[in-house]
């Protein structure tokens, strides 16, 4: 019986360990730039959502893989998924941006990354590492580089105050 639960599956257990590895890796090196900046999201939670899409992404695969012994019986849309995926992750990025006063709005960079890390998680749970990596290489860069240029010319600091 638990040889057969094993066997159903399209990708290897080495596969879906890379995936998910690879995704809970991007997220923490996402994360560790707000963490530093001490934004209210700290690197879990942006592991915790590459993973979890991740996570999403292969369970879409092989569903995928499943339906064709089923596809007479059930339907299934990838473009559902990804799209309940993204607006979940899109409900948690909106947490993370505050309106102060009436007129400063805080955590954009912030909440726009945690979505983007949601999507960076889809990829890799789709095998699509060559995107996933790019993707992450320029949310850091925008992050860090342009951040630096930001402190440049606002001379305000993109490091929020300890508590």
């Amino acid at each position: 019986m638990i040889e057969t639960l094993f066997e159903t599956y399209s990708l290897s257990a080495s596969d879906m360990a890379i995936r998910l590895v690879l995704a809970a890796f991007l997220g923490l090196l996402l994360g560790l730039d707000r963490d530093y900046k001490n934004k209210p999201i700290d690197f879990r939670a942006y592991m915790f959502i590459c993973l979890g899409a991740s996570g999403l992404g292969i369970l879409t695969l092989e569903v995928g893989y499943m339906m064709q012994f089923y596809a007479d019986t059930l339907k299934f849309d990838v473009a559902k998924v990804v799209a309940g995926v993204l607006t979940g992750i899109g409900f948690v990025a909106a947490g993370a941006i505050i309106k102060q006063g009436s007129a400063d709005v805080t955590g954009t960079a912030t909440g726009t990354s945690i979505w983007v890390s949601g999507c960076i998680g889809l990829f890799c749970g789709f095998g699509l590492f060559l995107p996933a990596i790019m993707i992450t290489i320029i949310v850091l860069f925008t992050l860090i580089g342009f951040g630096v240029i930001r402190k440049k010319i606002t001379g305000e600091s993109d490091k929020e105050p300890s508590d």
